[in-house]
């Protein structure tokens, strides 16, 4: 049996009486989408990134960069000519 075709007068009064979003909801749609996942992915180990460099955001630091302390900007200094990371401690520290 085909859905019935709505006239543009009957979709204004949908709309109106009962709102934009729940009359352009589709609940049969999302009721047959299907929610469960049986895709695996496999996993891989955890690396040790140590003094990679790859363990921080250099994002970060850019809101420091309006700090006016001396000593915060001598640390970011140091921390923009470093090449070396120390990420061992669960956060970067600059081997400067």
């Amino acid at each position: 049996m085909p859905a019935p075709v709505l006239s543009v007068g009957s979709t204004v009064n949908a709309t109106v009486s009962v709102g934009v979003l729940e009359a352009a909801t589709d609940y049969k749609g999302q009721r047959s989408l299907p929610r469960d996942f049986s895709i695996e992915l496999k996993q891989g180990s955890i690396t040790n990134q140590r003094r990679s460099g790859r363990c921080w955001n250099p994002n970060r630091w850019n809101s420091i960069h309006g700090s006016r302390s001396p000593s915060v900007a001598a640390d970011i200094t140091c921390m923009e000519r470093s090449r070396g990371w120390d990420c061992s401690h669960g956060f970067p520290v600059p081997l400067c």
